[in-house]
């Protein structure tokens, strides 16, 4: 049996941001998840889907991503924990900004956050 790695959910994810397919880039993220063996080697491509869903500003489907990853025990980076901080502050959900700063002190992940001018 065939199983994807990283490098190619990557350049699946990548084609689907770029034609702006927000409902294949759920349905994917979807079916990467749902081998837990799989999410170890997925880390790089959950990431970046959790970003491109950010900069979109697709919150709903955003959400179902990040609970997914969450839920499966896959861990965030830095920079995409930032960048939902940042997300989720500027939209005016501070509850939903502050379950992220928890998730990456609970994982001891560094939050280094850059003032913007």
């Amino acid at each position: 049996m065939y199983v994807p790695n990283d490098e190619c959910y990557v350049m699946l994810f990548d084609g689907l941001n770029q034609s702006k397919d927000f409902d294949g880039i759920q349905s994917l993220f979807d079916v990467m998840f749902r081998d837990s063996s799989k999410v170890a080697t997925s880390l790089i491509a959950s990431n970046r889907v959790l970003k491109y869903l950010a900069k979109a500003e697709k919150l709903e489907v955003l959400f179902c991503c990040i609970k997914k990853a969450q839920d499966s025990g896959s861990k965030i980076g830095t920079e995409t924990d930032n960048i939902l901080t940042k997300l989720f502050l500027n939209k005016g959900l501070t509850y939903k900004a502050f379950e992220i700063y928890e998730s990456m002190e609970a994982a001891n992940n560094h939050w280094i956050a850059q003032p913007t001018s």
